[in-house]
């Protein structure tokens, strides 16, 4: 079995073996993985931490050796790592670093960190500052709390416990979205007093009450709430 590592700020990561396929996720920096396929031009791979496939470019390959690495996550929404050839290189929240960072895992971290995305551009497949999608935006925010959870906003709906839409909600709860009998297409950020930090256009804080979310800008409900979830350390 080969194995591979992010050796870059971010990696493209494709439905298909094309560069023109669209990027459904994004390995970040030490971020490993395991080559599925190899057509000469492209790999697929499953990634270690969610288990996601995707095709990226072999150019953009690195082998490491099957062994286990013990690598932490970078507790902030951007940081820059000196390379061992002086270099300078800005990596993003939720990177993987052989330097173990001071713990924060209160539901309050959860919602600064959350907030330190505030107006990141929206980006499909995206997972940092520079362009992000909504279930990207709660994955690496969890991460970042050393906490892993799946890519998808519908995957994300499948773990932890279901919570009511009354006093119970705590900040840091994730509200799943969609319109009846569809699938879950998108997923937010539980803050206090009945609003939301999600990925929609940029990221941004909105009103959350039992109908969804309500725009603050177009005051306009624009997604239809369907569960919200509790999510404690996951093990995928």
């Amino acid at each position: 079995m080969e194995k591979g590592i992010c050796n870059f700020p971010l990696i493209a990561c494709r439905k298909e073996a094309n560069e023109r396929s669209e990027m459904v996720t994004q390995l970040l920096y030490g971020e490993s993985y395991e080559v599925l396929e190899n057509t000469g031009d492209w790999l697929r791979i499953k990634a270690d931490r969610d288990k996601y496939e995707s095709w990226i470019d072999v150019k953009l390959h690195r082998a490491i050796s099957d062994e286990t690495l013990t690598l932490y996550p970078i507790r902030e929404v951007m940081t820059t790592l000196t390379m061992e050839d002086s270099t300078k290189l800005i990596i993003p929240g939720g990177s993987l670093s052989t330097e173990e960072q001071l713990s924060i895992d209160s539901k309050n971290s959860i919602i600064d960190t959350a907030k330190g995305y505030l107006n990141a551009p929206y980006l499909w497949g995206g997972k940092s500052i520079w362009g992000i999608d909504c279930s990207g935006f709660a994955q690496v925010v969890f991460q970042i709390h050393g906490i892993d959870i799946q890519r998808d906003a519908y995957q994300q709906a499948d773990m932890g416990e279901s919570v009511e839409f009354n006093n119970l909600i705590e900040p840091g709860d994730l509200a799943f979205f969609a319109k009846a009998e569809e699938k879950i297409s998108h997923v937010g950020i539980c803050l206090d007093n009945e609003k939301i930090i999600h990925a929609s256009g940029k990221v941004r804080i909105d009103k959350l009450d039992h109908h969804g979310i309500f725009n603050v800008d177009t005051q306009k409900y624009t997604h239809e709430l369907r569960i919200i979830k509790r999510i404690k350390k996951a093990v995928i």
